[in-house]
């Protein structure tokens, strides 16, 4: 399949598709959706540990193509309070977390 079709299929320019293949830039969260269909998996650096609420809901995120501000909109809470919830900030040790 050519960079072009990729492109079609995404609904990115060619030259979108060439950026991501050489690792120039990497895609807006709005595309992780539809790589990950036409993939057939999610390609994330991410190690989704159960154990960790912060790397499921920052996974979670993704996979539904979301900003922080859009999720956060969604949950009814400020992006900030979302930011610190990915990073371990806002969250209590030793605690089990239903994400």
């Amino acid at each position: 399949m050519y960079q072009k079709d990729v492109g079609m299929l995404l609904g990115v320019d060619t030259s979108t598709i060439t950026g991501w293949d050489r690792n120039d830039h990497l895609p807006h969260i709005s595309h992780y959706p539809q790589i990950a269909n036409f993939l057939g998996y999610a390609p994330t650096q991410l190690n989704l540990n159960q154990r960790n609420p912060s790397n499921k809901l920052l996974y979670l995120r993704q996979q539904a193509g979301l900003t922080q501000k859009a999720a956060a909109k969604l949950l009814g809470i400020h992006y900030s309070t979302l930011s610190e919830y990915e990073n371990m900030k806002g969250l209590r040790k030793n605690r089990e977390y239903c994400i």
